[in-house]
């Protein structure tokens, strides 16, 4: 019995040291959270994510602040920049380019950044992650998506509201 009772005592201490941090608090609306603690990993589904990116990355939030949390804490990368003129130029039928992007692109037309986030490692419960943010002229967060879906920001057309 004391082999036993030492052995769910062992199994309990290692799996709570195998957990990163389990009374980690990842909801950004309590005073308790640390941005700098930020994971993707974090946040298993789509609105999960949504919620705390919609928190923690409101409209006119700096891009030294998002990209600091989203690459240097996240891990995410910077995947790609769609310039202005890109943007303009874009054909309609695009693959990945969504009306309701065409219609949240702030104007005068401004770059549109990418950043992505695969999981460290392949499990059924985790995904990949893409976070399209956009600046206006002061470098302040206007738009913000995930997986192509706005989260933060005006969409302009009518017919898509």
């Amino acid at each position: 019995m004391k082999n036993f009772i030492l052995f769910i005592v062992s199994l309990c201490m290692l799996a709570t040291t195998a957990c990163s941090d389990p009374f980690k608090v990842t909801d950004p609306s309590d005073p308790k959270f640390n941005p700098d603690k930020f994971k993707f990993e974090d946040y298993p589904g789509i609105p999960l994510m949504t919620d705390a990116l919609k928190k923690l990355f409101p409209v006119g939030t700096p891009k030294e602040f998002v990209e600091k949390i989203l690459v240097d804490v996240g891990g995410a990368r910077l995947e790609n920049i769609l310039t202005a003129e890109q943007i303009e130029k874009k054909n309609k039928s695009w693959k990945g380019f969504s009306p309701e992007l065409e219609c949240a692109l702030i104007k005068p037309v401004r770059d549109y950044y990418i950043y992505g986030k695969v999981p460290d490692y392949i499990l059924p419960t985790k995904r990949n992650w893409a976070v399209g943010v956009q600046y206006d002229e002061d470098n302040k967060l206007s738009l913000l998506q995930l997986n192509g879906t706005t989260i933060n920001g005006v969409i302009n057309c009518e017919e898509l509201k």
